[in-house]
């Protein structure tokens, strides 16, 4: 009798393939790693957030950071423009599990693998070519700015996972017509419009194909509407928009009431950028981030398919082609507003990654229904897996260098990520302020789990300074090692009472004035 051949459902597969692309990306060691290398200051930033939640009643509107950065640097009252959900979710799991910044790390990098994961099932709800499916959707967890940042601290990454969630679900309502898949879809792309306000696009581009629909530009079923509810879509999109505005609104006469101009709440828009900041812009775009968003090479090929979908306008899936190009209208207008932010953060381009994804589930789609033969080419199917191991392998050196190259200041810090044991053990308690150098960001007191000042703010950079960071309550000075306090003459008179040294970290107590 012959024997059944064993089928392995590809869902498994495709689980075991996210769980050894992070292998090999080491997420396994990165996850034990607290906030470090490119923007380790916004990472501590969401990091403190939580933790201050954690220690300080858990009040959600009352966010507040390590830095003493409002109130004239005498609070840490602070707030940001997308909604604290995510930090207070991971404070409530702190609740229960204890604080430790893996738990933060590793609900992050679970949300990030069912955003690819969604993708998959997208790609499968569309009948793609399951070669396809599997190289398109882990093509997305092989650039190295999402990768990084898959599992990291930054809840950009998360607005963007979720709204691939939504788009599973909306794909499936397109498909099916099941309100509970509109539902689901628009309480997912709400979820990645909280944590980050331009993951929004997907919200609006829902609401531009319902405008299509509902004034009869486009059909997109023959027979019937897309949108068979005609009132249920419109309260869902008040209903996110208005959250979302409103926090955002709460957010910024937040910071007003505590004189806090620390997270921004604003647009930095290419018309108020000088000929010369716009010329470095576009150089650290070309020389230090092109490279990370994805391989130069990839960024072409996303260029010819989205050119393709264009001419393939009349073919392609109306919802989809629709989707693409109001999402390219939007990415657009989002470039022209906080294009200055290019210049130096990589992470404002994380909620853009959803034009490459809705581009190549366009093509993907058209791709195997006009052109089934092509698609099952052997040839181009082991084009698409060498591409796609090209750019894993690609974004694993990429990340490497950030965690172990030039991109990471961790040596310099080392120590400060076990010192607060020493800290308690001098009675230097989590409520005593400090003075820490160097550090041009507020890394290190949320590593120390001290509030306080550095140098953020050109702060703390003379003797006038150090002494109003005094005034202000300062009790002890804390400095990374012996080189950086020789570097800093103006240090020596505050460094006559030393209270301890923790590996290079040496601690000073402050002399307060009657």
């Amino acid at each position: 009798m012959q024997k059944k051949p064993i089928k392995i459902d590809s869902w498994y597969v495709f689980v075991f393939l996210l769980i050894l692309i992070s292998w090999f990306y080491n997420y396994h060691e990165i996850l034990f790693k607290k906030p470090q290398s490119i923007h380790n200051w916004r990472q501590s930033d969401c990091a403190s957030i939580t933790l201050n939640y954690f220690q300080n009643g858990m009040k959600f509107f009352q966010p507040e950071v390590h830095g003493q950065i409002s109130r004239g640097f005498t609070s840490g009252k602070a707030a940001t423009s997308e909604m604290p959900l995510f930090y207070y979710a991971i404070a409530a799991l702190y609740k229960v599990f204890g604080y430790h910044d893996y738990i933060y790390r590793f609900i992050n990098t679970l949300i990030f693998l069912l955003g690819i994961y969604s993708l998959f099932s997208l790609f499968k709800k569309l009948k793609v070519d399951p070669v396809w499916s599997f190289s398109f959707s882990l093509l997305f967890f092989a650039s190295p700015v999402l990768a990084y940042y898959g599992n990291n601290y930054l809840t950009d990454i998360t607005a963007f996972s979720f709204s691939l969630v939504g788009w599973n679900f909306f794909a499936g309502y397109c498909k099916t017509a099941r309100n509970s898949d509109f539902n689901w879809s628009m309480l997912f792309f709400f979820l990645g419009m909280s944590m980050k306000i331009t993951a929004g696009i997907s919200v609006i581009t829902v609401m531009g194909i319902y405008l299509l629909e509902g004034i009869n530009l486009i059909k997109f079923r023959l027979g019937t509407r897309l949108f068979s509810n005609r009132i249920t879509p419109v309260l869902l999109f008040a209903l996110t928009i208005l959250l979302v505005g409103g926090w955002a609104l709460y957010a910024r006469n937040y910071n007003i009431r505590n004189a806090c101009g620390y997270f921004s709440t604003t647009i930095f828009p290419v018309w108020d950028m000088s000929d010369a900041v716009m010329a470095k812009t576009l150089e650290n775009i070309r020389i230090l981030w092109l490279n990370h968003y994805f391989h130069r090479y990839t960024l072409i090929v996303f260029l010819v398919i989205f050119i393709t979908n264009l001419i393939h306008f009349r073919k392609a899936d109306k919802v989809l082609i629709s989707a693409n190009i109001i999402i390219f209208v939007g990415v657009i207008l989002y470039a022209i507003l906080w294009f200055d932010t290019f210049r130096d953060h990589d992470y404002y381009t994380l909620n853009l990654y959803i034009l490459p994804v809705i581009t190549l589930v366009t093509f993907a789609e058209y791709m195997n229904r006009l052109y089934p033969k092509f698609v099952r080419n052997l040839a181009v199917r082991l084009a698409l897996v060498s591409f796609l191991l090209l750019n894993i392998i690609h974004t694993q050196k990429v990340l490497s260098v950030r965690y172990n190259g030039w991109w990471n200041e961790y040596p310099l810090f080392r120590d400060f990520d076990t010192i607060t044991p020493y800290l308690r053990s001098l009675g230097i308690t989590r409520f005593d302020k400090v003075i820490s150098i160097p550090d041009h960001s507020h890394h290190t007191l949320y590593i120390m789990n001290q509030p306080g000042w550095t140098e953020c703010y050109n702060l703390n950079k003379d003797s006038l300074a150090i002494e109003k960071s005094i005034e202000r309550g300062a009790r002890y000075l804390i400095v990374a090692s012996k080189e950086e306090l020789d570097k800093r003459p103006y240090l020596s008179s505050y460094a006559s009472h030393p209270a301890g040294e923790y590996g290079s970290v040496l601690i000073f107590r402050l002399q307060q004035k009657p």
